[in-house]
């Protein structure tokens, strides 16, 4: 289900991107007309949560700079498997001795890999 939103967004979102003023109707959003009008504005409401879009009138919506940077930076796909990894990265501090080692550790490694690639 959540994927089927998420490729719903990611068209709607490079429609918008490509369409000009970044502005359109209700009715011209991709695949919207051949969803049930209660689902179709339900996708728009969660679009506008995520301040992906914004209603001009209450038949049409303009890109925001959010939803403008999201295309650029490769589409809305994207975006959410970058948040995913972002929030599964492990948070490591460490303290001034353990960095020492963890550098001299590092190293290793390095060493290590360069004597394998070697042979």
């Amino acid at each position: 289900m959540m994927d089927h939103i998420n490729q719903l967004i990611e068209l709607n979102l490079r429609f918008l991107y490509e369409h000009p003023h970044q502005k359109a109707d209700f009715k011209e959003l991709i695949l919207w007309n051949k969803l049930p009008s209660t689902d179709a504005q339900v996708l728009a409401e969660i679009m506008v949560l995520k301040n992906l879009i914004k209603t001009v009138d209450q038949q049409q919506f303009q890109l925001t700079q959010h939803g403008q940077q999201i295309c650029k930076d490769g589409g809305w796909l994207m975006y959410t498997k970058q948040v995913r990894q972002q929030k599964n990265t492990p948070v490591v501090s460490l303290k001034k001795s353990e960095e020492k080692n963890a550098s001299r550790f590092g190293k290793l490694i390095k060493k290590l890999g360069d004597a394998l690639s070697k042979s």
